[in-house]
């Protein structure tokens, strides 16, 4: 820390003083007004030198401590998959879904195996419709499995005419 520079002489303002010219001395002096009376130049008021950590340089970017904020997203995370996984359990002990027994009709009447085929009655929106069909049994270490995999897709295409 630099010294306080020397005080002004006297009936002189703080610019007019060479050894505070440039930087804040915190003293402000007062001139003598004019005619034969002469004021006594003393401080009227002394300001404290400012602080270092309060000069504020914008070039210079500070780095965001997002340290500390770890520990409270990762319970914020852990709670709310854990009320997320919850809600799924409940809603699937208590909701057992809706079966559309059209849809498993179809995929039961589906042959095994792979079919891409248009369908002439929907030649005009050039409807392209997919079907596949698995049906398997597996024995494994004593265990026998019934695996049955079906599929159904359609694609249309149509232009728009804009």
């Amino acid at each position: 820390m630099t010294p306080p520079p020397a005080p002004a002489a006297p009936g002189t303002f703080l610019a007019q003083n060479p050894v505070a010219q440039g930087r804040l001395t915190g003293t402000i002096l007062v001139r003598p007004p004019p005619g034969p009376r002469a004021v006594d130049p003393t401080p009227v008021y002394t300001l404290p030198p400012p602080p270092l950590h309060s000069r504020i340089i914008p070039e210079v970017a500070m780095p965001l401590p997002l340290a500390p904020l770890i520990p409270l997203a990762v319970r914020l995370g852990l709670v709310a998959t854990t009320t997320f996984a919850v809600t799924r359990l409940v809603r699937s002990a208590t909701h057992p879904g809706r079966t559309d027994q059209r849809a498993e009709d179809a995929l039961d009447d589906l042959g095994e195996g792979l079919s891409l085929h248009r369908p002439a009655d929907r030649a005009e929106d050039r409807q392209t419709n997919a079907t596949a069909r698995v049906r398997r049994v597996i024995r494994f270490r004593g265990r026998t499995w019934e695996l049955d995999a079906g599929l159904l897709a359609r694609v249309r295409l149509n232009e728009r005419k804009e």
